[in-house]
């Protein structure tokens, strides 16, 4: 069922054990690898195969927004027509671009063994910890600095495309430092 909570689970916890696996048999990519490593890097599931880049795009972001532009060292999101997109999951859900830890240096350290029964808990713990961890503040310019997938996956975080909508989303995850910090701003 890929309307279920467990579906969703399943896909993001296959999606980091294979992004695991394969940094532990293989070592991290090169910058100019970094493309190639996500598409090639995959698992067999059911009559299936399934790269990073496919999980990614056509499982768990399958019905989400497609990317505004793709950083020159990550992989564009397969073409509309691939036959993995009939796996796109039917919970769309922003907080998936939080969960998801794609490895790279800029990425917080931690990865979320999720589970169905606890989810929706799940997802809104690891939105604050991705949040509090790449969202910064300079008080002294009075700017925020949000998230990069905020700017790449703007339309899963606002109908309007506005970086001011995209942060009010984002202030919802915001310790209560740096929530005030923001409003001081």
């Amino acid at each position: 069922d890929l309307d279920s909570a467990e579906a969703l689970t399943f896909f993001l916890n296959i999606y980091h054990t294979l992004l695991q696996h394969a940094l532990l048999l293989l070592g991290p990519p090169s910058s100019k690898d970094w493309s190639a490593f996500f598409a090639s890097v995959s698992y067999e599931l059911g009559t299936d195969v399934f790269s990073l880049t496919e999980l990614e795009h056509c499982v768990l972001r399958g019905r989400l927004s497609r990317p505004r532009t793709v950083p020159r060292h990550m992989p564009s999101p397969p073409h509309l027509d691939d036959d993995h997109y009939s796996y796109a999951l039917g919970k769309s859900d922003y907080r998936i671009n939080f969960a998801l830890i794609n490895g790279s240096i800029s990425a917080p350290p931690f990865v979320t063994v999720f589970r169905a029964a606890h989810l929706e808990e799940q997802l809104d713990k690891a939105s604050v910890r991705f949040v509090d961890y790449t969202l910064k503040v300079d008080t002294k310019k009075r700017l925020v600095i949000l998230p990069k997938v905020c700017d790449i996956y703007r339309g899963d975080f606002s109908s309007t495309m506005l970086s001011k909508e995209t942060m009010k989303v984002c202030l919802r995850f915001l310790d209560r430092t740096k929530w005030e910090r923001i409003s001081w701003l």
